[in-house]
């Protein structure tokens, strides 16, 4: 014999409207987060971009480009040049070196973890 049970959820939609908020305040943080971070990569790829004119070097942005509700961060150089000055591993520069985000990425993966981690901290 099949038993029925019927209930009925008094304040659901005050709890969805609390967790709705609550994840607004966590895309917002870690939003923040990763723009802060993003905003370290860059000062730290500036410091090892190859310079001849400095056309690559102020060139350098960071952008939120939030996609589908989710927090994203783009960090790049708009110079036409920068990928193959980026890329090209044999090329000389007198200052700075190749993979001049890569590395910065690779090497200080710890740090942008940490601050990324700090900002998304809930209180």
């Amino acid at each position: 014999m099949a038993v029925r049970i019927r209930a009925k959820i008094k304040g659901l939609q005050k709890v969805m409207n609390n967790l709705n908020r609550e994840v607004k305040k966590i895309t917002f943080k870690s939003e923040k987060g990763l723009m802060i971070a993003g905003f370290f990569i860059k000062r730290k790829s500036q410091q090892n971009v190859p310079v001849d004119t400095g056309a690559l070097k102020a060139s350098a942005f960071v952008e939120n480009i939030s996609i589908f509700g989710k927090p994203a961060v783009m960090i790049g150089y708009t110079q036409s040049y920068a990928v193959f000055v980026h890329e090209i591993m044999t090329n000389y520069h007198k200052v700075g070196r190749a993979k001049y985000l890569e590395n910065i990425v690779k090497e200080n993966q710890n740090e942008i973890l940490q601050i990324i981690r700090r900002e998304a901290k809930i209180s």
